[in-house]
């Protein structure tokens, strides 16, 4: 076999990785284009999923080289601000009855800002996993998808509780 110059294993592994991405953002552009059957856990698991992520990738980062006051700082302004995000665009998301069944389904403005987030947090992992600058961009990047989904959750659940008063739907703080 001819040398590539590119270390044993290195493209498949980026093969299985281009796979599993382009797996991931169909499913997710799927599930949004069909709606979330509702219930208020599902809301609560988003951000908290996303939260045990960034503690999961953020701790070995922090641990090596803890955060300078600036990264601190930026790290907090992302996770302001996408939790203003999420309450702003989270208000376009939709609460509708199928079947009947409530199903919601979030803004179309987060999706391709998660989708734009999610794939630079992944070029800047693959090309820089030494630089803990860059890393520390990537953990602010995870930061204000946290946030942004914590935003989306509360402006969902405030148009899923107007939906209930409207429809007459008496488990609106049910948690399923």
């Amino acid at each position: 076999m001819a040398s590539t110059g590119v270390p044993a294993g290195i493209l498949e592994y980026y093969l299985v990785l281009g796979i599993f991405v382009t797996l991931m953002v169909i499913r997710r552009v799927r599930s949004y284009l069909r709606g979330y059957k509702y219930n208020t856990s599902r809301l609560i698991r988003v951000p908290v999923i996303y939260a045990l992520i960034l503690l999961f990738f953020s701790s070995d980062v922090i641990f090596l080289a803890p955060p300078s006051l600036i990264q601190l700082i930026t790290m907090t302004a992302a996770a302001v601000a996408g939790i203003v995000g999420g309450l702003f665009f989270g208000k376009s998301g939709e609460v509708f009855k199928r079947d009947d069944q409530i199903y919601f389904r979030r803004s179309v403005v987060i999706l391709a800002i998660w989708l734009i987030s999610f794939l630079s947090r992944l070029v800047l992992d693959l090309l820089y996993p030494t630089d803990f600058t860059v890393q520390y961009m990537v953990i602010s990047l995870l930061v204000f998808s946290t946030g942004l989904f914590a935003g989306e959750s509360v402006a969902i659940y405030g148009t899923y509780r107007q939906f209930a008063e409207k429809s007459s739907v008496t488990d609106a703080f049910q948690i399923q």
